[in-house]
């Protein structure tokens, strides 16, 4: 369940992780519309024996537009285009720092028969957490808002470990659901 909880935390910015590791995915924004038709007379003169999947934006002004492309073996990979001058920047792999976690979160690099069935059924566990820490709470209140720092580490770390388990009671209702 750590598993899970940890790649889905770090899945929510992977993309920024990948723009940080791979140069060929920033661009300097401008207010220039993208000239769709441009960017794919682009792809295809940089790779002309490989097949367009999909090409698609990013949220962020600075991410370059990125295409699936599909390679002559049949591997899918990633090619980045400034949205601007349609110049192809570069190219990764189809397993990117982004595609490695929300795979991993999601199926536990399984079959995704076998795999999101059995990271789903963590949620039971954690809705079984939940419930067994809020059954063995007394006044919440006072666990809430107190962390006692002078009697000890242990005595700091589990009043830590109930107030936080009590403020982010919301976001484990949304995570079960």
């Amino acid at each position: 369940m750590t598993l899970v909880i940890v790649t889905g935390t770090f899945a929510v910015v992977a993309d920024e992780i990948d723009w940080l590791i791979h140069p060929q995915m920033r661009v300097t924004p401008t207010e220039q519309a993208a000239d769709w038709g441009k960017m794919e007379d682009a792809i295809t003169a940089y790779a002309p024996g490989d097949a367009l999947l999909q090409l698609g934006r990013h949220e962020g002004d600075h991410f370059a537009y990125r295409a699936t492309m599909r390679g002559a073996g049949g591997l899918p990979y990633y090619l980045y285009i400034d949205p601007t001058t349609a110049e192809v920047k570069g190219t990764t792999s189809g397993l990117t720092v982004q595609r490695f976690l929300r795979d991993l979160h999601r199926y536990l690099f399984m079959p995704s028969i076998i795999g999101l069935p059995l990271v789903s059924t963590l949620s039971f566990v954690l809705a079984f957490s939940m419930y067994t820490g809020l059954k063995t709470t007394r006044k919440w209140k006072t666990v809430a808002t107190r962390v006692r720092t002078d009697k000890g580490a242990r005595i700091a770390v589990g009043d830590f470990h109930k107030a936080a388990g009590l403020w982010s009671l919301w976001f484990f209702v949304v995570v079960i659901v």
